[in-house]
């Protein structure tokens, strides 16, 4: 893992908020579209990261031998009490996010505390939804579903980049050959290709991970069939791609990092591309990213 502070010279990721509000400028420097989405991140990110200064390192349950037994074995490391532990905090943050958020779209935010305090839904209780089967039906029923999924998951992430911080050192991602994140379980919708053998690297936007992959094998459904696969790029935008399996219908974007003239920061890239989105999905693509569902529905 690179260190969160520093990126090498292919290109690598960096965490820092410095880092993705530089990136933020460079990008409204150039793409005027993107300026109200990521004045909103903007915010969001300082938001966030005021909520990962209070959060003290997790204690972890799992010893050495477990982490690499659960990696070796294919299983994430994140366990739900380290969800309940954080609940408190995270709850503090979404109503930061509502207020953040209510500036560009108060009408939705209005909406999401009536039906919280008619159907006296809690931060907790809406988590541990989430967490159940019951989850599609839950939040199906709810008219602003799409937004509150996604103040729901952000209110998590600074619990999330905290506990990949505290585990990413004692983490051998040599045996993990899954496409889901090893840390937290997630799928991953922006993803890297580095160096001269173009090795390419996932990225999750839920805790902020990534680790290597093979370049021939979709993510989703392990699909490594070369006629099943393929990808589209940008004229404007040559160094991103968008990576298909039409085996299962997903795709993935990626920043090919030979080409990019300028570090690429995968969480705010990934807000700046979302036209590649909007095609990818208009081809009959999907992803289950609800970011990608709030910014760019079909």
């Amino acid at each position: 893992m690179i260190d969160e502070e520093e990126t090498d010279k292919t290109g690598g990721t960096m965490d820092s908020l410095k880092t993705k509000l530089c990136r933020i400028e460079e990008i409204r420097s150039e793409k005027s579209t993107y300026n109200d989405i990521l004045s909103l991140f903007e915010k969001i990110f300082i938001e966030r990261d005021k909520v990962q200064q209070t959060l003290p390192p997790p204690k972890d349950s799992l010893d050495q031998d477990g982490i690499t037994l659960r990696i070796q074995e294919g299983f994430p490391l994140l366990e739900q009490q380290h969800i309940h532990e954080a609940c408190k905090t995270a709850e503090t943050y979404f109503f930061r996010l509502l207020e953040v958020v209510s500036f560009s779209n108060p009408d939705a935010v209005g909406k999401i505390r009536e039906v919280m305090e008619e159907k006296e839904f809690t931060f907790e209780k809406i988590v541990n939804t989430m967490m159940t089967s019951e989850a599609e039906t839950f939040f199906q029923a709810l008219e602003e579903r799409t937004l509150l999924l996604f103040l729901i998951k952000e209110s998590l992430r600074p619990v999330l980049h905290v506990y990949r911080e505290g585990l990413k050192g004692n983490v051998d991602l040599t045996t993990w050959s899954e496409g889901a994140c090893p840390i937290c379980g997630s799928f991953p919708s922006f993803s890297e290709l580095r160096g001269e053998e173009g090795k390419r690297y996932l990225f999750c936007l839920d805790c902020g991970m990534e680790w290597e992959f093979e370049r021939i094998k979709c993510p989703f459904c392990n699909n490594q069939d070369q006629k099943k696969m393929g990808y589209f790029s940008s004229d404007t935008d040559r160094f991103y791609r968008v990576m298909l399996c039409s085996s299962c219908k997903r795709y993935i974007k990626a920043a090919d990092y030979r080409e990019a003239l300028k570090g690429v920061v995968p969480e705010v890239d990934h807000l700046a591309t979302l036209h590649l989105d909007l095609i990818a999905k208009k081809e009959g693509y999907r992803t289950e990213d609800v970011l990608v569902a709030l910014l760019a529905p079909a």
